[in-house]
């Protein structure tokens, strides 16, 4: 019956857009999925036009079943749970429908564009969002991933307060951005991630200034993080024997980029600014630390050098796949 009043509806249509409309069912959450929650509130107000008249089609049809032929009600007829007036969908539950959609699609965009996945059926709303080809999984990334989630639920709080039950959505925005946040401590567990971000040449240690410059608490973070990767470096990398340079090694295949509400945001705090930044605070050094290379009277090793040695075009690298092969060679 759904697909039947789509049909009828978008071909009687005076709006361009409906008349293109293709019949569709609805998308359940299956609560395994992530953010199947997504795509059962994306797909509602795909059908959000049709409704009115789906619940008036239903309401005849159920009547024609549930009446006598004296025209009157079955004993024991019920209606079904959807055409029950209390259960109906009103403008404010379209409302309260837009707003939770707006949420998870920031959501949607962070997990598409983190883990790479360009494939699925529920992709359409993400790639009218985009205008290239989506990212593929980045590590350096999460960072800037988990900043932005938090900034969108704060926002969500703020936009649902003067909602109808506004108390209630407001509480569990809050729930979610307690469990976000947990998850975020979680980083002080590993050094991968930071790892990852500070060797990023557009980004560094000038990123986490950037992201965490101006709280007390994350200042504190971003000393434990200088302790954990400058650690990582001594005990597996920096005495590592250097492979022949000479050796030809398969150039990594070039990362695709993205452009999307997520990505913009990231890309307005990469650290590092066009032209480079003067960098004032070095990473924390041991005293056993064996030197490469002097430089104004300090013995430096290669991780120490390299975090001053910026260069103009390093503000502008997005694939630093592609930036560190080629560097092997220098």
């Amino acid at each position: 019956m759904l697909k039947k009043v789509q049909a009828v509806e978008s071909q009687l249509s005076d709006d361009a857009q409906l008349k293109k409309h293709r019949p569709v069912g609805v998308v359940v959450d299956n609560a395994t999925r992530w953010l199947s929650q997504f795509s059962m509130i994306e797909r509602a107000l795909v059908l959000r036009p049709f409704y009115n008249s789906f619940v008036q089609r239903a309401s005849n049809e159920g009547e024609k079943v549930n009446l006598t032929r004296a025209g009157n009600i079955k004993k024991g007829a019920k209606l079904p749970f959807f055409l029950k007036e209390e259960n109906r969908m009103t403008p404010d539950d379209w409302h309260v429908l837009g707003t939770l959609y707006d949420i998870l699609l920031d959501f949607q965009l962070v997990v598409r564009g983190l883990e790479g996945d360009e494939q699925g059926k529920h992709r359409r709303k993400v790639e009218e969002n985009e205008i290239d080809p989506p990212l593929s999984g980045t590590s350096w990334d999460l960072i800037h991933a988990y900043e932005f989630l938090l900034e969108t639920l704060e926002s969500a709080k703020r936009a649902v307060a003067n909602f109808p039950d506004g108390h209630h959505l407001a509480v569990n925005i809050n729930l979610g951005w307690l469990k976000l946040n947990e998850y975020y401590e979680h980083l002080n567990d590993r050094p991968l991630i930071y790892g990852a971000a500070v060797l990023h040449p557009a980004y560094r240690w000038a990123l986490f200034d950037d992201l965490w410059g101006d709280d007390d608490e994350r200042q504190l973070w971003i000393t434990k993080a200088k302790e954990m990767v400058q650690d990582l470096w001594e005990r597996e990398y920096r005495d590592l024997e250097v492979d022949d340079p000479e050796i030809k090694l398969p150039a990594n295949k070039r990362l695709k980029t993205s452009r999307n509400k997520f990505t913009a945001w990231r890309t307005k705090k990469r650290g590092l600014t066009t032209g480079g930044i003067s960098v004032t605070e070095s990473p924390i050094r041991s005293p056993a630390q064996s030197p490469r290379s002097s430089v104004g009277g300090l013995d430096l090793d290669e991780y120490e050098q390299w975090q001053r040695d910026i260069e103009d075009a390093d503000a502008s690298v997005t694939d630093p796949y592609e930036y560190w092969h080629i560097r092997r060679l220098k």
